[in-house]
This record gives C-alpha cells, structure tokens and sequence, in this order.
C-alpha cells in the first residue's frame, strides 16, 4: 500500500525515479565510452599510430589519466544542478508523505470510532424493532390491563360482602333482641335498652 502511494505522490510531481536512474547510468556508460575514445584519439595522434580497432594494454598513468577525464565529466555543473533539483523534490516529497500518512492514520482512528458508535446504535435499534420484545411489552400492558380489571372486580366484590355481612348482623342483632324481649318491641323498649342496642350497631 505505502509502494502505491509513493508512486502516486511520485506521479503528481511529474517525478519518476527509477527513469531517473536509468538515465543517469546511461549517461555515465556515454561518458566513459566517449573518455576512452577520446583517449584512444589522443594517443593515435601523439603516436601517430592509426587505431584499427585491436584493443591495447592500458598503463597506469593512462588509466589516471582517463579516470580524471571521466571525473571531469561527472562534475558537470548542469548534472549537478539536475541532481540537486532532484534531492529537493524527494525531500518534498518524503515530507507530504509523511503528512498524508499522519492523515490516513488520523483518519482510521476516526473510522474505527464511528464504526464503533454505528455498531452500537445498530444494536440499540435491533432490540427494538426485535419483534419478540414488542410483543412481550404488549402482554405485558395486556396483562396490567386485566390486571386491574379483576382488581376492581374484587373490591366491589368485597365491599358488597361486607354490606351484606353488616345487614346480616344488624338483621340478627334485631332478631336476637326480639326474641329475648319478644313482647317489648321497639315502641316499648326502655332507653338504656335503646342506647345498648345502638352501641351494638355502631360495632359492626
């Protein structure tokens, strides 16, 4: 991935290194072709011997001689300059590298936490929709609903009960009385007899 992406860096500065390369390595092989046949020249003429294309042994000071002639080609002010150029753009551009993959890194740190908050949120709403706590929750308000329905049902029940069991007592109470006092009756009851008889109703 980090090969695609300086390649593409490389594109958009219209840069192409291992071009770059070749050429200079094809320079160099034109320089010191030329340094020898410019070498072979001079020597012919200083010994006026034709050259006819047999090679001949160089000697030491010869191959100084050549070697500070390719030297002398190699610090062409215009290669240097090229190379400088050179060194300035991949500076640059190791620069914007490093910042896009500060960027890129940023970027998945960022994506990592939403896929995060996205997976929770994806969850809170599957539970939801989930059609079985739908119907549970449902139930459950069905449930409540009846719930209070026989809750109702009970305390009348029970308050209906207990007017009954009331009546009941006082229907007793006043048949216990008369039958004790069967000739008294009400109209000839005696007030204390009156008063205990309405303290007894009180009670129930």
């Amino acid at each position: 991935m980090e090969d695609s992406e300086s390649e593409a860096i490389f594109d958009t500065l219209n840069l192409n290194p291992q071009l770059f390369i070749n050429e200079t390595l094809n320079t160099v092989d034109d320089l010191l072709n030329d340094a020898f046949d410019f070498y072979l020249q001079e020597a012919s003429k200083l010994l006026k011997v034709e050259v006819t294309g047999c090679s001949q042994e160089l000697t030491k000071d010869e191959l100084l001689a050549s070697s500070s002639t390719i030297q002398d080609a190699l610090s062409d002010p215009d290669v240097d300059a090229e190379l400088d150029s050179l060194r300035n753009k991949l500076t640059l551009v190791g620069a914007e590298t490093d910042k896009i993959n500060s960027e890129l890194k940023e970027l998945e740190r960022q994506s990592a936490s939403s896929g995060h908050c996205a997976g929770l949120i994806n969850e809170a709403l599957q539970l939801y929709e989930d059609t079985s706590v739908q119907d549970m929750f449902q139930e459950m308000m069905q449930t409540a609903t009846e719930l209070r329905v026989k809750m109702k049902k009970l305390k009348t029940r029970q308050a209906g009960k207990m007017e009954h069991e009331r009546a009941e007592r006082i229907h007793n109470s006043l048949t216990n009385y008369f039958t004790v006092n069967p000739k008294k009756g009400l109209s000839n009851a005696k007030l204390d007899d009156l008063h205990e008889f309405l303290a007894e109703l009180k009670k129930m």
